[in-house]
């Protein structure tokens, strides 16, 4: 990639007309966006300025593209998709069936930044019969690994695999061997979502040794920080850290400051899974470090969150205050509403541990208020999604079957888990009538010592009914009924969760909010945030997967619910194809 920079700075040196000088400017913009976004959009920008200039019509239309793009890799997607837009009512103007494809591919990318994934499967399909009907079988086979990527984002692990297979196939007929070993790679993930370590790591083995043949060190990288997440969902610890090295050092050399800065968070856990804390921290101040320098917010957030609960867990609440602060800063000022909520939960727990409580309570109050945003804001990308599966739902006997079995396997899975949530609940309310009715017990024992004997048998009744093991039967009961061996696969899976923190993950299971937990266990709302902060962090999740939803996820190797995007494996690199503003940028 970097002979390619120079070249065609080289190139823009040099004599050239104006309309050439807009391709240049394109093309050195689509290869500079990873690198260096900002300067990727200033080109396409100055690009844009001087086909507008020249009448340029064909050059301003790629030209808005490649600022689209520039937006989209800056989080900007509100102006990506305005550019995006702009550049697909341009080429249907010129008529340029080709031009108006590419901009549907790109309309389609950012909209799947912003998890409206509707609209995205929307402008991949359009894109796909727009290809089809000139028999471009690249561009195709680019569109379905785009539709595969949204099938999988929502679940449908089925379909995506499909979408892939036959991405693959079009690849293979036109002799594309590096999408071939992308795809390649992408079918692995496939297999990681469904929990088949070893068939994942089988295709992205497959897909190195092809990038490595090739000489594309980029897809190499991308293989190498696969297998480096199978192998720490594995716990082969040392063997994801020589992967994930090699992929920090193949990052470095080209200069992809993004995945360079990923690299070292994924070090940072690998470290922190080992209880080498320092070295975590130090990883992660390099991944926030380089962050700032390419203005990505959410990775200097997510990295300065890890930064502050680490050196909370150290009892080092000062250096975690200036940690945590930092992030909270840059997070308000990106909008980015579940990583500020975390943030805060955590801000709460060091400055209650600092002592000071006004602090710690203005930051759960807000805690709660961003919690009903992100609710509504869930709701909404839930409504999306269902959408979504019903856009893509194709014709035929078989397949609306298939749909309707499926819907009724989700209604008989959500009536059975609020029955769970009822029975929960049940116990919760029981729970707290007991512990008050004792307290009025202890007062009445206290103010007449003379009825002592016969108040005592009372409380040994109600302690009998507290600690009512057949009830607790009944609810694991229906518990197993509902999610099967949820709690064994979550052992298997995560052998450090203790007793108490599996039970608080069954509760979560149920829908139960911290409150309610607190009440049903009879311990403090401190209590169950302590061990969830202790079982995401023994999970190794990141800030922006919710927990609730990760668990929820557990359960989709077995198929007996529909998949959030939230449940996706923290520390997996999905394989897509970088953006290009040119008209082979069918991503």
């Amino acid at each position: 990639m970097a002979d390619s920079i120079e070249q065609l700075e080289g190139t823009l040196a040099g004599s050239i007309d104006e309309r050439e000088r807009v391709i240049t400017l394109n093309q050195l913009s689509g290869h500079l966006l990873q690198i260096d976004p900002q300067r990727s959009l200033r080109l396409a920008e100055e690009a844009h300025a001087l086909a507008l200039s020249t009448g340029d019509r064909p050059g301003e239309a790629s030209s808005l593209r490649a600022i689209a793009h520039g937006h989209d890799t800056l989080s900007d997607y509100l102006s990506a998709m305005t550019h995006a837009r702009r550049a697909h009512a341009l080429f249907r103007k010129m008529n340029d069936r080709t031009g108006v494809a590419d901009a549907l591919i790109s309309i389609g990318i950012i909209a799947r930044g912003m998890t409206d994934v509707g609209v995205a499967m929307s402008a991949f399909s359009e894109a796909l019969e727009l290809f089809r009907e000139q028999d471009d079988r690249a561009r195709m086979a680019a569109a379905y690994n785009n539709i595969g990527t949204i099938h999988s984002g929502i679940g449908n692990l089925s379909e995506a695999l499909e979408a892939y297979l036959v991405s693959i196939r079009l690849y293979e007929e036109v002799g594309d061997e590096l999408s071939v070993a992308i795809i390649t790679g992408n079918i692995g993930n496939i297999h990681y979502y469904l929990g088949d370590f070893d068939t994942s790591l089988g295709y992205h083995h497959r897909s190195l040794e092809l990038a490595r043949r090739l000489g594309n060190t980029y897809s190499e990288a991308l293989s190498l920080g696969n297998i480096s997440s199978i192998h720490k969902a594995r716990g082969e610890y040392q063997a994801a850290f020589n992967a994930v090295a090699r992929e920090l050092e193949i990052f470095q050399t080209l200069g992809e400051k993004h995945y360079e800065a990923v690299a070292h968070l994924k070090i940072a856990m690998l470290h922190d899974l080992q209880g080498d804390s320092r070295s975590a921290v130090g990883e992660m101040r390099a991944a926030a470090k380089i962050a700032v320098e390419i203005g990505s917010r959410d990775t200097y957030v997510d990295a300065q969150f890890r930064i502050g609960v680490l050196h909370r867990d150290g009892g080092e609440f000062r250096q975690a205050l200036t940690a945590l602060k930092s992030g909270l800063a840059m997070a308000e000022e990106a909008k980015l509403l579940k990583p500020e909520m975390e943030l805060r939960e955590v801000l709460a727990d060091v400055c209650a541990s600092l002592g000071d409580f006004p602090e710690a309570y203005r930051h759960l109050q807000r805690c709660d208020t961003l919690r009903r945003d992100i609710f509504s804001e869930d709701r909404r990308r839930a409504i999306a999604e269902m959408q979504a599966r019903f856009d893509v739902e194709r014709a035929g006997r078989e397949r609306e079957l298939s749909r309707l079995k499926s819907e009724h396997r989700a209604e008989l899975a959500e009536r059975r888990s609020r029955d769970l949530t009822s029975m929960a609940n049940h116990l919760a309310q029981k729970n707290t009538f007991l512990q008050k009715l004792r307290r009025d017990v202890v007062g009445l024992s206290e103010r007449h010592p003379e009825g002592k004997k016969a108040l005592d048998e009372i409380l040994r009744s109600i302690a009998e009914h507290s600690s009512d093991d057949e009830e607790w039967r009944r609810f694991d009961q229906e518990f197993q009924r509902v999610h099967h061996d949820f709690i064994a696969m979550l052992s298997e899976r995560c052998p450090r969760l203790t007793p108490s923190e599996l039970k608080l993950c069954a509760l979560l299971k149920s829908n139960l909010s911290n409150k309610e937990i607190a009440r049903l266990l009879s311990v403090s709302m401190r209590n169950v945030e302590s061990h969830r902060y202790a079982i995401r962090r023994k999970l190794g999740l990141t800030s922006d997967i919710n927990l609730a939803s990760y668990l929820a996820g557990l359960q989709i190797a077995r198929g007996d619910a529909p998949r959030s995007r939230d449940c996706a494996p923290p520390g997996l690199e999905e394989h897509t194809f970088p953006p290009s503003p040119g008209p082979s940028g069918a991503s």
